[in-house]
């Protein structure tokens, strides 16, 4: 094999269905709130997965059969105001992804989940705004995962949070966005792939400049 290639990969054959629910109401003049609510699932055989192998190269390999069932719960809540707005965007995702098969065709008798596919991931974003000023807070919690076929090893869960501070504002036809954002603002450390740990806190500027055209 060339390291970081497969000649003898397969092509995915795939069977999905997905069903959605959706409802939003005016709970007062201000104040509105939509859920959704989605079911899904599918079946791969010869699915197409990038494993790491030697010599710090990821390869695309075919791993069998794999079943995948899951759910998606999305809340969005927001307030409006003349010159306030503030709101809460989360969403909350279960994926129950398992190797069925292997790459010989025997049945895997563990149905071990695949890897690096964590079965828990939530994701929320508190926002406000104040005229031209604006806020955001993001907290993103993700599930073990794990790292080798048999399912021995694992990465624990981790959550991380950012924090972004802006302001936009406009000048004739320019129109200005500044803002600061705190990266993993409580210094989590954390692992997306198994030894290489990712950055801890750091802080980054923003600057966005458009020039409006104006109509005739």
């Amino acid at each position: 094999m060339i390291p970081g290639g497969n000649p003898d990969l397969r092509n995915e054959i795939a069977h999905s269905a997905e069903l959605t629910w959706a409802t939003g109401r005016k709970l007062s003049d201000q104040l509105a709130l939509k859920s959704g609510f989605t079911l899904f699932g599918s079946s791969v055989r010869d699915m197409i997965k990038w494993t790491p192998g030697g010599f710090s190269y990821w390869a695309p390999v075919n791993i069998g059969q794999v079943k995948t069932a899951g759910l998606e719960y999305v809340l969005d809540l927001s307030w409006s105001g003349t010159l306030f707005e503030a709101g809460l965007k989360t969403s909350y995702n279960y994926i129950l992804a398992l190797n069925t098969e292997n790459n010989e065709g025997t049945v895997n008798a563990g149905n071990n989940r695949l890897i690096y596919v964590p079965a828990n991931q939530i994701n929320s974003r508190i926002y406000a705004s104040y005229k031209s000023f604006y806020s955001h807070f993001l907290t993103n919690f993700i599930g073990k995962r794990f790292l080798t076929p048999d399912n021995a090893s694992y990465l624990p869960w981790y959550v991380y949070n950012d924090l972004m501070l802006g302001r936009k504002f406009r000048t004739g036809n320019t129109e200005f966005d500044l803002s600061l954002t705190a990266g993993n603002i409580f210094n989590t450390g954390y692992q997306v792939v198994a030894y290489y740990p990712m950055p801890g806190r750091s802080i980054n500027f923003r600057f966005i400049l458009n020039l409006l055209k104006q109509a005739n």
